[in-house]
């Protein structure tokens, strides 16, 4: 496959971020108001396929809003560390309320002993950590936009019926109203199986873009919401795949890695191990499969037991167990060939995690995906039903 320059690509991406959105109504579960826009396209002579003078208008306006890219990229950027630090805060709280939960759910199991029902202590023990765990689940999903995105992201690997599931579960649960509930889901199964149609069919870069765009137009109409904004969210994210997998020369897939393997640098790939001849360097780092575990600083034996100091490395438990993160694999892949290709020492290489971070969740729909959940969980008067934990 024909490559394009590297920096070239990379700058392009990155500038897929950028884009100032008009805000909505503060809502849980919706993902910052990402500055984005897709990049600058070669101009291509083709007739687009119907899809309404509107959606051909914001095409055309997306492409256009790439001279602003840069600025608004590193904005975004600096919005995507909070969130982070936001989503960690999150998990901490999270673990709190478990905690506090199976605390109180051992005192209800003791009186219940106390009262002469240990069948009931027995099964509400049991049944007491699944509620706990759903409604922590949910409350850490409309508390970080990254835990509800990642959580939209394990959930459409298993297809249309999984984004499905997930979206009826997170709006029926938050506005305690299963009818709406159901249409979100109804939408966004729907919206799922059109794009994976969208994507499998042997087309242009262009019409692939366009056709997305118009397919989560009208999923954002059927919502209630705009159908430029959905067309916006649809191209973004359409493009943002297309170049990325162009750039990886491989397709991009929100699981996990499997085995990693060893992999060196280009100036001593073996750091002078005798008899090393079975390590990749970082100038072949497309010729690894994006299907391994890529998660984590390169090492040269992977398989071996590592100490607590080397946590941060490929194959460590600590690595191994963020790379079961839905998206974080394909993530790293990307983040290891862009390093690679512009020569980037220590430092440059953690920060530009961020955006590789960003641009691989846009890539994966959940720009688009929380577009849809916003629609679907402003009521009539715009305010959000209270979320039903209890």
């Amino acid at each position: 496959m024909r490559k394009l320059p590297k920096t070239g690509v990379l700058l392009s991406l990155l500038g897929a971020l950028a884009h100032p959105a008009a805000a909505l109504p503060h809502i849980p579960c919706t993902l910052p108001r990402v500055a984005i826009a897709s990049p600058r396209l070669p101009t291509i002579n083709v007739h687009l396929p119907t899809v309404g003078g509107t959606g051909a208008k914001a095409f055309e306006n997306t492409k256009k809003e790439g001279g602003r890219a840069w600025e608004n990229t590193k904005r975004e950027t600096e919005r995507t560390g909070k969130n982070l630090w936001t989503a960690a805060a999150t998990v901490v709280k999270t673990g709190e309320r478990t905690a506090h939960d199976f605390a109180r759910s051992l005192a209800d199991a003791d009186r219940r002993l106390r009262e002469g029902k240990p069948i009931d202590a027995a099964c509400h023990l049991q049944t007491d950590r699944y509620r706990s765990f759903e409604k922590n689940a949910l409350r850490a999903a409309q508390e970080s936009n990254i835990i509800c995105a990642v959580g939209q992201v394990a959930a459409a690997s298993y297809g249309p019926a999984g984004a499905a599931a997930y979206q009826t579960w997170f709006v029926a649960r938050s506005t305690n109203d299963l009818k709406r509930g159901l249409k979100a889901g109804a939408i966004a199964g729907a919206t799922a199986f059109a794009l994976g149609k969208v994507d499998a069919q042997h087309a242009s870069a262009a019409v692939k873009v366009t056709e997305s765009g118009a397919v989560s137009g009208a999923a954002s109409a059927a919502g209630g919401g705009s159908f430029k904004e959905g067309f916006r969210d649809g191209t973004i994210a359409a493009a943002a795949k297309l170049a990325i997998e162009h750039y990886t020369e491989s397709a991009l897939d929100a699981r996990p890695g499997d085995e990693p393997v060893a992999k060196g640098t280009i100036e001593n790939p073996c750091n002078g191990r005798p008899g090393c001849t079975d390590v990749f360097t970082a100038d072949d780092m497309r010729r690894i499969p994006a299907a391994r575990n890529h998660t984590g600083m390169a090492n040269l034996t992977p398989d071996k037991q590592l100490h607590w100091y080397e946590q941060g490395n490929e194959g460590s438990a600590l690595m191994t167990a963020a790379n079961k993160i839905p998206g974080v694999n394909a993530m790293s892949y990307f983040h290891d060939i862009a390093s690679t290709d512009a020569r980037l020492g220590t430092f440059n290489n953690v920060i530009t995690i961020v955006p590789a971070t960003a641009a691989t969740y846009i890539a994966l729909g959940t720009k688009r995906d929380a577009t849809l959940r916003a629609n679907a969980l402003r009521s009539d008067d715009k305010d959000l039903a209270e979320p039903a934990l209890n």
